[in-house]
């Protein structure tokens, strides 16, 4: 089963949908939505067979976001995507019901408590599977294998929640974190487009 991410901005709906799904993608366009030249690349991880793998931390730690880590969190929120978002805007998202369905992790330095990174994984229960978006690590604190082990660490606590599937979706361009997910054990399924259909406001 291939993962349909679907978001929904000021004014438009957008559908990021893998190319495989033919069938999906030409109802999206029969339905009105426009193909844009944004290609993903997407791969998925069996967790069943899935052997956990230890992490040790020493320099940083891995925790929940908490209230305290909002504003570094909101701060760098443009490292993976480009975009700036509001403190608002970020407490907006943790109060409302989708929020509950994350695993919101922030990685802070152990010494100075600098924040170094974060990764966030959202959760269907119903499906059993999980899709891995946002990750970023601050650029001083790179190729410390930092974001590895983040990863190592949420799949085997996904693993312990009895989820079974795992997906990641990033552009096709960000060749440097590829090997990263690879290395996990994500495998590529294709590539995805987004669709996009503008919203008519009354």
């Amino acid at each position: 089963m291939l993962p349909v991410i679907l978001t929904f901005g000021n004014n438009n709906f957008s559908v990021i949908a893998n190319n495989v799904s033919s069938p999906l993608c030409n109802a999206l366009i029969e339905c009105g939505f426009v193909r844009k030249d944004e290609e993903r690349w997407q791969s998925g991880l069996d967790l069943r067979e899935y052997a956990k793998t230890k992490t040790i931390w020493q320099d940083e730690v891995i925790k929940i976001l908490s209230e305290d880590d909002i504003d570094d969190r909101v701060k760098y929120a443009e490292i993976p995507t480009g975009k700036s978002i509001s403190s608002s805007m970020y407490k907006s998202l943790i109060e409302s019901d989708y929020y509950e369905y994350a695993l919101d992790y922030v990685i802070r330095d152990v010494k100075t408590g600098d924040f170094t990174g974060f990764i966030t994984w959202w959760i269907d229960e119903n499906s059993k599977t999980v899709v891995l978006e946002p990750v970023a690590c601050l650029p001083e604190f790179r190729r410390r294998g930092i974001m590895k082990r983040a990863l190592f660490y949420g799949l085997n606590e996904l693993k312990k929640r009895g989820l079974q599937y795992a997906y990641v979706s990033t552009s096709i361009l960000n060749e440097k974190s590829q090997p990263l997910y690879r290395s996990a054990g994500f495998k590529k399924i294709g590539t995805a487009c987004r669709y996009v259909k503008e919203v008519k406001r009354y």
